[in-house]
């Protein structure tokens, strides 16, 4: 497949997928996330996908996955979070607690 051609069946399926979580179709978009993530050819790509995914999930109150979300879509972007468990935590804020 030519780039023009990825790049415009990339961008018709990622609206059509912002388009069915925000017309309240929330189960319907997340097979197309699911497609989009399979068919990425770049990262940029696939965190696009996982932004989408975020927004979906923040305005349902799904938080825990928002975050996952958010972590996996930079994470494919070399921007990596350490957990917020207290050992990942850096020293000097455990000896102002």
């Amino acid at each position: 497949m030519r780039k023009a051609d990825y790049d415009l069946t990339f961008d018709l399926n990622i609206e059509a997928a912002e388009c069915e979580y925000l017309c309240g179709h929330f189960e319907a978009a997340v097979p197309r996330f699911d497609l989009l993530l399979a068919r990425a050819r770049e990262p940029v790509d696939r965190s696009a996908v996982h932004h989408l995914r975020l927004v979906q999930n923040e305005n349902r109150s799904r938080y825990p996955a928002t975050v996952h979300c958010g972590r996996d879509g930079l994470a494919l972007l070399d921007v990596v979070f350490p957990d917020g468990s207290p050992s990942n935590r850096p020293r000097w804020t455990t000896s102002w607690l």
